[in-house]
């Protein structure tokens, strides 16, 4: 006598769990591929994952603040703080990131709740906001957040 339920547990009509994740091409370093973002769309939650991307104004025809405003956190390339961390190591108009400033200076005028969703990623080893308490405090009281490791988001 067989009472096994062959029925599969991970059978689900119910598309309210499912997570839908749409690539972005980001104009970036290309010499070798593509630079992609992602927006991830959630059952509950969106985010904006644009980890690496040239400066914002180069990103043709899409509006940072607007796709920022739409989803819920937003993972923003925060590599460099500002031009002056690079000066012996390399020509920084040869890498151009957004600068943390530049984007802070970008959504100032927003309201609080949307720079709220900030959360400033891919920090390189020379940015300040790295290691300095009194820099990421200011980034905080700007109403920015700077991702730590190990930090969860429910989507």
């Amino acid at each position: 006598n067989n009472n096994e339920d062959n029925s599969n547990e991970n059978d689900n009509d119910d598309d309210d769990d499912f997570i839908t994740v749409i690539p972005h091409t980001v104009p970036h370093r290309d010499e070798f591929s593509e630079t992609v973002g992602y927006k991830i769309i959630g059952p509950n939650k969106s985010a904006l994952f644009i980890p690496d991307i040239n400066k914002w104004t180069t990103w043709k025809d899409v509006d940072i603040i607007q796709q920022v405003s739409s989803v819920d956190y937003a993972f923003l390339d925060g590599t460099f703080y500002d031009m002056n961390e690079i000066e012996f190591e390399r020509d920084i108009t040869k890498i151009p990131h957004p600068f943390i400033i530049e984007t802070m200076k970008m959504f100032e005028k927003e309201d609080a709740d949307v720079k709220d969703k900030i959360y400033f990623i891919h920090l390189n080893h020379t940015n300040p906001a790295l290691q300095c308490d009194k820099m990421q405090e200011s980034i905080r009281r700007m109403g920015f957040n700077i991702a730590e490791f190990g930090m969860k988001f429910s989507l």
